[in-house]
This record gives C-alpha cells, structure tokens and sequence, in this order.
C-alpha cells in the first residue's frame, strides 16, 4: 500500500473521538469510514465490540483501532458536521486488533460501504451492539489487490 498510515492510540474516548473530529475537518480529507468489530472470536462465536476508524486523507491516511463504543452519538455528530462524507461498514468486520496496520487499513477500505445520513442512522447504531457470544458472519472485502 502506498499511502502512508499512522495509527491513532486510543487515550480517552472523548479525546479519541475530538481527534477523529479534527482529522475529519482537515482540507486534505477525503473520507471517513466506522466499522464495528467484536473484541474477541472464538470460532463462529463473537463477544463484545470495538469501534474502528479509517481517516481517508489525499497525503495519508488515520487508523484507529479498538476504541471503544461509548459516546457514539459524539463520532456520529463529529463526522457528519466535517463537510466530509463519512461511511460505515454495513456489517461488523473481523476483528483487525492483530492486523498490520497496512492489512487492516486495506480490509476497511474494500468492505462495503453505505453513507451515514439521517436516513441511515438507525442502521449504524444497530450495528454497534455488543455480541454476546452469538455466531456472527464478518463482512468481506469486495476486492482486494495483490502484494
């Protein structure tokens, strides 16, 4: 991957989600994607949740990993005022915790995405609830290039 990545350390979720909130706002920008992914998997079986962030910039891109879900309606508002389009994965993803930070950048850009609106809010939110031990599908990237 030829874009540069920094990775975002999750401090407090406040800061996270201001920091988020800024890079979003940032004239460089071109999108923002939020996917949900459960904390752990234990074969088909999926337990708790984490928020990821992929800040899409012209000169690099931001990758936050495993924040956690808390004061969501904060990113949502953050995002949606940035004058930028802000998406979110329409399913949960894998868990990237383990992941380069190339790797998982490249899973979040190739999922699907669908555009946060008003229309599409109650959607989002349905998707950040924690997994309780349920079986659970990941969504897969539509396409991914070669090394």
């Amino acid at each position: 991957m030829s874009q540069q990545i920094t990775e975002i350390q999750p401090v407090t979720v406040a800061q996270s989600w201001r920091l988020i909130s800024t890079l979003a706002r940032s004239p460089g920008t071109v999108c923002s994607i939020v996917a949900a992914a459960p904390e752990r998997v234990v074969g088909e079986h999926a337990w708790g949740l984490s928020v990821q962030v992929l800040i899409v910039q012209e000169d690099g891109w931001y990758l936050l990993r495993n924040a956690a879900p808390v004061a969501l309606q904060e990113l949502v508002e953050g995002l949606r005022q940035s004058g930028r389009p802000a998406f979110f994965v329409t399913g949960k993803v894998r868990p990237l915790a383990e992941d380069s930070m190339e790797d998982a950048a490249r899973h979040l850009i190739h999922v699907p995405p669908r555009l946060m609106s008003e229309t599409t809010l109650q959607q989002f939110y349905k998707l950040f609830t924690p997994c309780m031990g349920e079986t659970v599908r990941f969504v897969e990237p539509l396409l991914l290039p070669a090394l």
